[in-house]
């Protein structure tokens, strides 16, 4: 549900919708919540990943200098993998 919520989502919400405004107000209450958690718990496992690697061997003027540049090439080679990869 994180990667492409609203196709999901919506068969749930038209099925809450026949069963009245407390079943829609009950599922976008817990939609909310599961994805508040799993974004904290996904930064959390992040952070602590990143804790763990040594960062003395890397230049970090490179880094500063290059961030946009490498985050782009990360997203571009995603988004390839993404579309020639079907699941």
């Amino acid at each position: 549900m994180l990667f492409s919520p609203c196709l999901e989502i919506e068969t749930f919400f038209f099925t809450a919708g026949t069963l009245g405004w407390s079943a829609i107000v009950t599922l976008s209450v817990a939609y909310t919540v599961v994805t508040i958690a799993c974004m904290v718990v996904l930064t959390a496992v992040s952070y602590r990943g990143l804790a763990r690697v040594n960062w003395s061997g890397v230049d970090s003027h490179w880094l500063d200098h290059n961030e946009k540049r490498l985050t782009g090439g990360i997203l571009i080679v995603l988004g390839i993998l993404i579309f020639f990869i079907k699941l």
